[in-house]
């Protein structure tokens, strides 16, 4: 049977489904993404700082080895570049049709129609909703967040054309975003204010440069970087994320005790290390890798901010201490709307069942 299919978004779930639907011999599909280029997550996200913490031979499909990777966690750009990459190689760009959101996806007779917010419609047989969770960011609900005066930019739509240097700069969040962005930004501002809500158990991960002889050796034996593709992912898998759900695991105990020692070894001053101390176990919220963060928050025009934040004024954060920590640039790491992965489009289902 001739299959019809729709894929909703180009980023890297979208550039997999078409190749490997060609691949697999079907030719028959269109892939409609909102903005005006590929790559999803890694188009969206361009803050300063901005990596993978999967290994990047990992991070990359199966079918498109890259022997070219720079380090062992890829920085966000340098996904982007392989990303488009790999949608021309695989002649995936051709079928992109740009500048259409999906508003309504509805099944009838037999079919989905689809309605894009330029007011084209298309029909397929398959619907695949490649459209991750990573793009639409949460703003938080923080009274009088409209009324500040300075800039205010969330990491994920960031602007290089919004100056730090030398300024009095806020983050809110203290996750994978900002964990990454602090140490990039803090020797470019005149003071950093970070306002913690909840801390982070922080796992420190080293970061390598691939050399040009293990490029090479890569490129020479294609056969070497499938195997070393399987060691990582078996490492990954059994040292990390199966220990992660085994409370009891001793890869857990393992990861436990690198967290407690990167904290109590590299944060110096007693006060700063109980501020930056989580009361929960490692494990219990996604863990934040990351190599220097500890540093980057030490630094003498650093701040952690802990107390509560009851508002944002034209001159700054107001902390529940009565505190009014005067900025000039505020910048929101406060993640995704997770569970919009697929919104605003309305899903219609067999007798009228509604998605939402």
């Amino acid at each position: 049977r001739h299959l019809r299919f729709a894929i909703i978004g180009a980023g890297m779930a979208g550039i997999l489904s078409a190749a490997q639907l060609r691949e697999h011999g079907f030719d028959d599909f269109v892939i409609l993404e909102k903005a005006d280029r590929l790559g999803g997550t890694w188009r969206e996200n361009t803050y300063p700082g901005v990596a993978c913490d999967v290994p990047s031979h990992l991070y990359s499909f199966s079918f498109a080895p890259n022997p070219d990777w720079t380090h062992r966690y890829s920085p966000g750009p340098e996904i982007q570049a392989y990303l488009e990459r790999v949608a021309a190689d695989f002649d995936v760009v051709p079928s992109i049709r740009f500048g259409e959101e999906v508003l309504d996806c509805v099944f009838s007779d037999g079919r989905w129609h689809l309605m894009t917010d330029t007011g084209r419609s298309e029909t397929a047989d398959v619907v695949i909703a490649a459209t991750g969770v990573l793009h639409h960011p949460h703003y938080p609900d923080i009274d009088g967040l409209e009324t500040f005066a300075g800039t205010t930019m969330h990491t994920a739509r960031w602007s290089d054309e919004v100056p730090l240097d030398g300024l009095r700069a806020g983050i809110i969040g203290t996750g994978s975003s900002a964990t990454q962005t602090v140490p990039r930004i803090v020797d470019r501002v005149g003071h950093l204010s970070l306002f913690q809500r909840t801390a982070q158990w922080i796992l420190p991960q080293e970061n390598p440069a691939y050399t040009d002889t293990e490029k090479a050796a890569f490129r020479a034996d294609p056969d070497s970087l499938q195997d070393l593709r399987e060691e990582i992912s078996d490492l990954f898998a059994n040292g990390f994320s199966n220990a992660v759900v085994d409370a009891d695991s001793p890869q857990m105990a393992m990861i436990e005790a690198a967290c407690r020692a990167n904290l109590e070894e590299t944060v110096t001053d007693p006060d700063l290390r109980d501020r930056l101390c989580p009361d929960y176990r490692a494990g219990c919220k996604r863990l934040v890798i990351s190599p220097d963060f500890y540093e980057g928050i030490q630094r003498p025009n650093a701040a952690l901010v802990t107390r509560p934040i009851v508002g944002v004024e034209p001159k700054g954060v107001r902390t529940a201490d009565g505190s009014l920590h005067e900025l000039d640039v505020l910048i929101l790491a406060t993640g995704f709307e997770v569970q919009q992965f697929m919104r605003p489009m309305e899903v219609v289902g067999i007798g009228g069942s509604r998605l939402s």
